[in-house]
């Protein structure tokens, strides 16, 4: 069957020539003997509908017949062009419809990786939904077996970091967080309400560590972090619901920390001590602040680490919601609210060979700033690495078994 371009291709050629033609092999003979093999083969016995007018026109003009001429050998030279086109399309055709039966073909679910996160969350939650409550732990049916008493965390450390500090939580995260796991221990980052620009970012971070609290009450400032939110944070614990922590410390993002050997030499004693003991005074383990000049009456820890029994905490978060002192440092309001409180606790001090600041030649400086000479074996607690380049050179200082004198290397 000839398609209308190649009718109308032939009857131009006929028209001008009126000389035998081949066509497809076949020699179809003269103009007229070509009219009925167009008839035939493109409508049958019936009469052939008229040309075109818009296209072609039979004329003897010889200009005409000469333009003919050559518009029918554009015309045939166009003929391959479209059934290269048809292929085209049919190839598109098959490669489209294949495609779409790969994709609408079921596949099996496969096992993906997650990460294991402490908080509850939903994925329609708000970036701050997301990071207000730690979640609430099962409720227990009577009380726990040892066993489970021993599997649950008993220490929680807890840094304080401002929202835009990522750095410093993921130097924190590789160095003695990963140095030291222990079940007994949990560890996260405590951070203000950060601006919405931040909120997307804070989100993710959170969806991969899971280790992010946040504060959205208070908004981020230098005034906020020095005053108010660290006993801000402590009221959000007491109000997460009973926990099964004994021990929490506040931690600055300055700090490192030796939890290992912190764990056994000043907490593990004092967990069996009050499990054997249920009226034992409360415990405050920190750097005792020498405040000179001052007229203070009460003991006060150093912000860059202490550690409080679950009984202070509560005595703390319930003085201050009477008190509602907000002009205070926040290491000086710990021993304020204890002292007006009237609270009984060990006060266990961490002299200058466990917890000091740390010179740029990684040396002690004493509260006084005088240089106390190199770490050693008792060093628990540096402080004041303001950079993360001087807190990886300290964390380069300790091992899993605690300090060990000398760069060990990449943490282990």
């Amino acid at each position: 069957m000839y398609d209308e371009y190649q009718v109308n291709a032939i009857s131009v050629l006929v028209a001008s020539h009126g000389a035998n033609i081949s066509v497809l092999g076949t020699n179809i003979g003269t103009k007229s003997t070509f009219l009925r093999v167009i008839q035939v083969h493109s409508h049958g016995n019936g009469p052939p509908p008229p040309p075109p007018a818009s296209k072609y026109h039979c004329t003897t003009n010889p200009r005409l017949g000469t333009h003919l001429r050559a518009s029918t050998s554009k015309s045939r030279a166009s003929m391959p062009y479209f059934s290269q086109r048809s292929i085209y399309i049919s190839l598109s055709a098959v490669v489209l419809v294949f495609f779409t039966a790969l994709a609408l073909t079921p596949r099996p679910s496969l096992n993906t990786l997650s990460i294991p996160s402490p908080f509850s969350r939903t994925h329609n939650q708000s970036p701050h939904q997301a990071l207000r409550h730690r979640p609430q732990r099962p409720q227990q049916q009577g009380p726990l077996s040892h066993h489970e008493e021993q599997q649950q965390p008993t220490w929680l450390l807890a840094t304080m970091s401002a929202y835009f500090s990522q750095q410093r939580r993921n130097v924190i995260r590789a160095t003695w967080q990963t140095l030291y796991p222990n079940p007994a221990f949990e560890t996260c980052f405590f951070i203000a309400k950060p601006p919405p620009l931040w909120q997307s970012l804070i989100k993710q971070e959170n969806d991969t560590y899971g280790d992010l609290i946040m504060l959205d009450h208070l908004e981020e400032s230098t005034k906020v972090a020095m005053f108010i939110k660290p006993v801000e944070f402590l009221k959000h614990l007491l109000g997460s619901g009973k926990p099964s922590w004994k021990f929490v410390s506040k931690i600055d993002d300055d700090s490192f920390v030796d939890a290992e050997r912190f764990y056994h030499e000043f907490l593990r004693p004092r967990i069996d001590r009050h499990a054997a003991a249920a009226d034992q005074n409360g415990t405050l383990i920190a750097r005792r602040l020498r405040l000179e000049h001052s007229d203070r009456n009460f003991s006060t820890p150093g912000g860059q680490f202490y550690t409080l029994s679950w009984d202070l905490v509560r005595i703390l978060v319930e003085t201050q919601a009477r008190k509602l002192i907000t002009n205070v440092p926040e290491d000086v309001l710990v021993g304020r609210l204890l002292y007006d409180a009237d609270a009984k606790f060990e006060f266990v001090d961490l002299d200058d060979t466990r917890a000091f600041d740390v010179t740029d030649n990684l040396t002690r400086l004493s509260q006084e700033r005088e240089d106390l000479g190199p770490m050693d074996a008792a060093a628990i607690n540096p402080h004041k690495m303001k950079d993360d380049e001087t807190y990886l050179r300290v964390a380069e200082l300790f091992g899993k078994d605690g300090f060990v004198g000398h760069p060990s290397g990449a943490v282990e």
